[in-house]
C-alpha cells in the first residue's frame, strides 16, 4: 500500500490517539486477534504508555474531534477506525516507532559508556542492542556459507554495523534496510568510502520497495514489531533469489498462546527449516550485561546518560524473570526457499 502522510491540521493530542490506535491494531494483528472497538480509557493508557507520563490525561473531547472528521467511528462499546483512520494510524504508528528508535539508536551510538558495555558484553563494540555473540555470527555465516559471491539482505540493520561485520568478515556485499531514517542517513555517511560491499536503504520492512534479490536474507532481533509475521516471513522470501536461505534470530516468550510461533509461520509458508535453542547462550549474555550495567552505573550518569542506563537495566531485569520462569527462548532459523521459486 502506497504510504499516505497523515493530515496536517490534525492536533498532537490526535496524532498521539491515532498512533495509539495503530499501535493496538499492529498488537492484535500479532495475536490474530481484533477488537471491534476500544473504550477511551483503555486508550487513555495507551497514549500513557507511549508518550509517557506527561501526557495530560483525557482523550473524550480529542476523540469525538477524531470521530467528526471521518477518522473513527463512535459505537456503544466505544471507538473503531474508519478506513481512512486504519491508514493513518499505521503511518502514524510506524513513525512514532522510527523516531523512537532514531532517538535510542543516536544516544547509544554518542554514549562512550554504552559502547563499553557492548564490547565487555559482546566482545565488540557493534553498538548492539540484541543478544547476539561472536558463536551466534560464525554459526549463521556458516549455515548460509557466505562468501565472497554472495549478496545479503539485512532486514532491520539498525545502525548498520552488523552489516558491515558481516561484510568485512565474509566479503559478501551487505544492503542494511531499517525504518529509522535518521540512524540509516549516519550509516551511510560512515560507509560512504565502502559502497562496493555494504550499502543501505531507509524504509518500512513490510511496504518499501525492494527491487533485487538476495543469496541470504538475515533479520536479527528485527521481527517483534512487524504484526504479521505471515506477511513479513512473504516479503523475506519474495526478496530471496530461487534456492536463497533466510537466517533469523528470535526470541520467544513461551508462555503467550496468542502470539504464533516462528516455526508454525515457517511451517505454514512451505518452507523447509532447520531450528537451533540458544536460549543457554541468551541467558549468559543477559547475566554478563547485567553486571556490566552495575559496573559502568556511575559512567554512564556521568555523562548525562541516566535515562538510557535505566531503560536498559529495566529491558534486562525483565528478560532475565522472564528467562529464569522458562518462558523466554531465542532461537535460530535457517529457512531454504525451493529452488523453483
Amino acid at each position: 500500500m502506497r504510504a499516505i502522510p497523515p493530515p496536517l491540521h490534525l492536533r498532537q493530542s490526535e496524532r498521539q490517539a491515532l498512533t495509539a490506535f495503530g499501535f493496538v491494531e499492529r498488537t492484535q494483528v500479532a495475536h490474530g486477534t481484533t477488537l471491534e472497538s476500544l473504550d477511551q480509557r483503555f486508550l487513555e493508557k495507551v497514549v500513557m504508555d507511549l508518550f509517557g507520563p506527561s501526557r495530560k490525561p483525557g482523550l473524550g473531547d480529542t476523540l469525538e474531534s477524531l470521530a467528526s472528521q471521518g477518522f473513527l467511528r463512535k459505537g456503544q462499546q466505544g471507538y473503531r477506525l474508519s478506513e481512512v483512520g486504519s491508514v493513518h494510524s499505521d503511518q502514524l504508528y510506524f513513525q512514532h516507532i522510527a523516531s523512537r528508535f532514531d532517538r535510542f539508536f543516536h544516544q547509544c551510538e554518542t554514549s562512550g559508556a554504552y559502547r563499553e558495555l557492548c564490547e565487555r558484553v559482546h566482545g565488540t563494540d557493534l553498538c548492539q542492542f540484541n543478544i547476539m555473540s561472536a558463536m551466534q555470527t560464525d554459526l549463521m555465516i556458516s549455515v548460509l556459507d557466505l562468501d565472497s559471491s554472495k549478496t545479503v539482505l539485512d532486514f532491520g540493520c539498525g545502525t548498520g554495523m552488523y552489516s558491515e561485520l558481516i561484510a568485512s568478515l565474509t566479503g559478501a556485499h551487505v544492503t542494511g534496510i531499517d525504518i529509522a531514517a535518521r540512524t540509516v542517513r549516519r550509516a551511510i555517511r560512515r560507509c560512504q568510502d565502502r559502497r562496493s560491499d555494504v550499502e543501505f536503504i531507509p524504509g518500512e520492512l513490510n511496504t518499501c520497495d525492494i527491487t533485487s534479490r538476495y543469496d541470504s536474507v538475515i533479520a536479527v532481533d528485527s521481527l517483534y514489531l512487524l504484526g504479521n509475521l505471515q506477511s513479513t516471513i512473504h516479503r523475506m522470501t519474495a526478496a530471496l533469489k530461487p534456492g536463497g536461505g533466510m537466517a533469523i534470530f528470535h526470541n520467544e516468550n513461551t508462555r503467550d498462546d496468542l502470539r504464533p510461533r516462528l516455526a508454525s509461520v515457517l511451517w505454514k509458508s512451505s518452507l523447509e527449516f532447520r531450528q537451533w535453542d540458544l536460549t543457554e547462550e541468551s541467558n549468559r549474555i543477559l547475566l554478563a550485561k547485567r553486571k556490566a550495567l552495575s559496573d559502568l552505573e556511575a559512567t554512564f550518569k556521568a555523562e548525562g546518560n541516566r535515562e538510557l542506563h535505566h531503560t536498559l537495566v529495566v529491558d534486562v531485569k525483565k528478560n532475565i524473570m522472564l528467562a529464569r520462569s522458562g518462558a523466554n527462548q531465542r532461537f535460530f532459523y535457517h529457512a531454504v526457499v525451493p529452488p523453483e521459486c
